[in-house]
């Protein structure tokens, strides 16, 4: 039996690999910088823990073990040589075991092809100290998609990973641009301007994804907004990008659900008229595609008309899921049930 275990690098490690360093000649930058090491140093040396741990857990079991950080994402991206044994590695391996976070567990899932019979587990290497809101200075990992501890794994390993009934099989969305297939997102995707403080304009609409279904061409939708994110249900829970969005809690549903879902972020016009403009010249109308369902069978289709530069972002995968979006192009959104085997950690 293979496995592989993917790990996120501690901050330490990774801007040291960044500037060609080792870890002991970064920590004599962050002294001359005036920058205390002792907290990035206490954190290589907790995931250098889990990560021993890990593996000799694995050998212990029986398993043909591997190590990779996620940093390698980096330099396989630019090689097609790199990415294509990468990819060989984790698509044979009967499990692969993510320690970090959400995002870490995401970027291992955009190399596992579409029903790929890697089994993934996602252990939160940092978890969220009781009390500590998400995205503080000092908080960990919020985890939605993963075990909330290492010992949590180690606990249930024989339970979860060996009982064929608790594998879940979660939803993706296949990327289509112009005509290519770029890709696989677990968790959303965003199509929209790259600078924050820049419009995104284009045109959407829903269509069968077979073409000889389309009795009558629906009439695409132009809208002027802040992006569009397209999400499966890993990327509607608490903490997601959909789930601020929306801000009332009603974006989550199953990670295993069939199809996927999207939402237009500040739309020109609003989301409803709830007042009498009384300032401007000539109020904007709101838009009817807001948010809505793409079921199986069904494709959402998404224009450029953008005049500055715009991009596709896969799961913020910035070394291998980022698109240019140029004026006249147009990217095309499916959902892909079934498309990664995930032993997920229900009811622990």
């Amino acid at each position: 039996m293979k496995a592989i275990l993917w790990y996120r690098e501690d901050s330490l490690s990774y801007e040291a690999a960044t500037y060609h360093l080792t870890p002991e000649q970064m920590e004599f930058v962050y002294r001359h910088r005036g920058v205390d090491a002792s907290g990035k140093k206490a954190a290589l040396a907790e995931l250098s823990r889990q990560r021993n741990a890990l593996m000799q857990f694995l050998v212990e079991q029986g398993f043909d073990a591997k190590e990779f950080p996620s940093s390698i994402i980096n330099a396989a991206a630019n090689s097609p040589a790199v990415m294509a044994a990468l990819r060989e590695e984790v698509n044979h391996a009967d499990l692969m075991l993510v320690l970090g976070g959400d995002n870490t567990f995401l970027q291992a899932a955009s190399l596992l092809d579409h029903a790929s019979l890697t089994r993934v587990v996602g252990i939160n290497s940092n978890p969220l100290p009781e009390g500590e809101k998400a995205g503080g200075e000092k908080a960990g990992s919020f985890g939605g998609l993963l075990w909330p501890s290492l010992q949590s794994f180690f606990t249930h390993f024989v339970t979860h990973i060996s009982a064929p009934e608790l594998l879940e099989e979660w939803t993706r969305i296949e990327v289509e641009l112009q005509g290519r297939r770029v890709g696989l997102a677990l968790g959303e995707v965003f199509i929209g301007a790259m600078r924050n403080s820049h419009a995104s304009h284009y045109s959407l609409r829903i269509v069968p994804s077979d073409p000889a279904e389309r009795k009558e061409e629906s009439k695409p939708e132009p809208q002027g907004s802040s992006g569009v994110v397209v999400f499966t249900g890993a990327g509607s829970g608490p903490g997601s990008w959909a789930g601020n969005i929306y801000g009332d809690g009603c974006a989550e549903f199953p990670q295993a659900a069939s199809e996927i879902h999207y939402v237009v972020r500040e739309p020109f016009g609003g989301r409803a008229k709830v007042c009498n403009a009384q300032s401007s010249f000539r109020p904007l109308e709101p838009h009817s595609m807001l948010g809505g369902v793409i079921p199986v069978g069904q494709q959402l289709e998404i224009a450029s008309h953008h005049v500055r530069p715009a991009f596709v972002s896969l799961d913020a995968n910035e070394a291998m899921g980022e698109f240019p979006f140029p004026n006249g192009e147009k990217v095309i959104l499916r959902p892909m049930p079934q498309s990664v085997k995930v032993v997920a950690p229900r009811g622990v």
